[in-house]
């Protein structure tokens, strides 16, 4: 059976994280899933459309893997590499829980608790495999 083929320029952030953390999850290694993304997903196109969340939150994910081929995952993301978000970004959750009880005070605690990999992104990531 052939795999259906993702848009991922057209799917929300949240769907794309997910879908990321799926395939990570199913992927026999890190280096299966590195092949994947690089096959997969053009970190061109993500930038030449705007769509910084998800390639900032690609290019964390690979520096935050270990795999064993560190030359192919270097090159991969090495364009991207020094670039960031213009402010800090937390998940959707967090934002929609900050509103509903009017404060910020989570945000602070998450910011302690982020992975470094993402947080030098500006996203404020946490965990990963939450939505898997």
């Amino acid at each position: 059976m052939k795999e259906a083929v993702v848009d991922y320029t057209s799917i929300s952030q949240r769907n794309f994280v997910s879908e990321l953390e799926h395939r990570l999850k199913d992927s026999i290694d890190n280096d299966s899933f590195l092949h994947y993304l690089i096959d997969e997903i053009s970190l061109e196109d993500l930038y030449e459309q705007k769509q910084y969340e998800k390639l900032y939150y690609t290019v964390a994910l690979v520096n935050y893997l270990d795999c064993i081929d560190e030359e192919m995952k270097l090159e991969y993301v090495k364009k991207y590499a020094d670039g960031m978000l213009d402010k800090l970004t937390f998940p959707y959750g967090v934002e929609i829980y900050c509103k509903v009880v009017e404060s910020d005070a989570i945000k602070k605690e998450l910011i302690k608790k982020a992975i470094p990999e993402f947080l030098k992104y500006n996203l404020v990531i946490t965990e990963i495999g939450g939505s898997v």
